[in-house]
């Protein structure tokens, strides 16, 4: 058990255009990482998921974890109340923080206990504690995983088996319209982002749809194994060619891109090293200058 004093309202000092290791005495626990922080919008809660390492976390699934801001100071990491039985990992605030995304191998169907592939669910705020996980119904058979939500809630995640041996090029982005209360069927985005040969995963889409980052195994342009890259809506279901974050970025593994509530830094993982954070100046440096 520890617990961590803050410096500023995230922990320690901001970064600018240099990626800094995220407060490597508190997140990393003695756990494997699977995702990068979701802060609350207010930033007095923080979730993330881990492999468990230990026997303070009974099963070896995937597991999200949370601490709580007290006194300026995070509290010693626990299992979410939601969590902790089945596969859960990913955590996704939307932009008011009463909802809570993640994907989860939990049953779907009341009752039984087969275990599922990823799907998308989420728990929504009732006073100070979480509901009951809800289920969110794609139309698109297989896993949904490794997601992120616009402010409109449309949905961008990831779907295809090539993490399981069947072929690189069969794991790839969807993209899943919100409308009138329910999603409709998902498309796979445009082949500017989607390569037959390689793999694309782990969608962060900007809250106003702008831009989307996600990483890529083995592309020609990388720099690590599994490097980010940043492509920009050009409008009508196009995407500008991927453009490579960088050395700075991509070193070895880098992964779970996921924006500060208040979308001033982008946090991501890197390789066994923990999470990193870096100031968003970066995507407007990035941006095409021929576009708006």
């Amino acid at each position: 058990n520890r617990e961590v004093e803050l410096s500023g309202n995230y922990g320690q000092k901001p970064p600018n255009n240099t990626p800094v290791q995220f407060l490597p005495e508190f997140i990393k626990t003695n756990h494997r990482i699977h995702s990068s922080p979701a802060f609350s919008a207010d930033i007095k809660e923080v979730y993330w998921s881990v492999f468990p390492r230990t026997s303070e976390i009974k099963h070896r699934k995937e597991t999200i974890l949370f601490s709580k801001k007290v006194n300026n100071i995070w509290s010693s990491p626990k299992v979410a109340s939601f969590s902790g039985e089945y596969w859960d990992g990913g955590p996704f605030f939307l932009k008011d923080s009463n909802k809570l995304y993640f994907y989860s191998k939990r049953p779907i169907r009341k009752n039984s206990k087969t275990e599922m592939e990823g799907e998308i669910w989420y728990v929504e705020k009732q006073g100070e504690n979480w509901g009951e996980p809800q289920h969110v119904k794609l139309d698109l058979e297989g896993e949904k995983i490794f997601f992120s939500v616009s402010n409109n809630n449309n949905i961008y995640f990831t779907s295809g088996h090539g993490y399981r041996g069947t072929g690189t090029g069969s794991v790839d982005i969807y993209y899943a319209k919100f409308n009138n209360g329910t999603y409709e069927k998902p498309e796979k985005l445009p082949d500017s982002i989607n390569s037959k040969q390689f793999v694309e995963s782990d969608p962060l889409v900007s809250p106003d749809e702008k831009f989307l980052i996600f990483f890529s195994l083995q592309r020609p342009e990388n720099i690590g194994q599994y490097d980010l890259y940043i492509s920009y809506n050009i409008g009508k279901g196009q995407w500008t060619k991927p453009v490579n974050l960088g050395a700075q970025f991509n070193k070895g593994v880098s992964r779970f891109p996921r924006f500060s509530p208040d979308g001033k830094y982008l946090f991501f993982s890197r390789g066994v090293d923990g999470i990193y954070w870096i100031s968003v100046k970066i995507i407007e440096e990035l941006k095409p200058k021929d576009k708006n």
